[in-house]
């Protein structure tokens, strides 16, 4: 089972960008389970930027089905390998991302955010902390 992203826009339209909709996420539990019904092992491809962030996602419920495909992955008897082939970036990653080994391609990552989703943050706190330091400066007299 795998996360699929894009090549072009066109296809990075039609896969969502690699981003999984909670209904992903509990098929893919179904799969697993079978698989373990069958004694086969689970392999697992991850390169997605993140579970979908639409509020329809959230109201379908994302953040359960995420945190029991997590829940019920450690009780799997059967083998289970992840991959991480691309980004494995956030909780979309852990949603089909918890297996008894973790390989990781030689420039794949495995995080909580992705750096655009970071340096986002950053740049928007590093503003902020620039208005402080300038308000201070005037509050002081100088």
């Amino acid at each position: 089972m795998r996360h699929q992203r894009g090549k072009d826009t066109r296809e990075n339209l039609e896969r969502n960008f690699g981003c999984a909709h909670p209904e992903g996420y509990r098929k893919a539990m179904r799969v697993m389970k079978l698989a373990e019904r069958f004694r086969l092992p689970i392999i697992s491809f991850i390169d997605t930027r993140g579970a979908y962030p639409g509020i329809g996602a959230e109201e379908r419920g994302q953040a359960l089905a995420i945190a029991e495909n997590i829940r019920d992955m450690f009780g799997i008897k059967v083998p289970i390998v992840i991959v991480v082939i691309g980004e494995g970036g956030s909780g979309g990653a852990l949603g089909i991302g918890v297996g008894d080994r973790v390989l990781i391609m030689q420039y794949a990552y495995y995080s909580v955010i992705s750096p655009e989703g970071c340096a986002a943050i950053l740049s928007f706190l590093m503003s902020l902390w620039m208005n402080c330091w300038i308000k201070g400066m005037r509050n002081s007299g100088v």
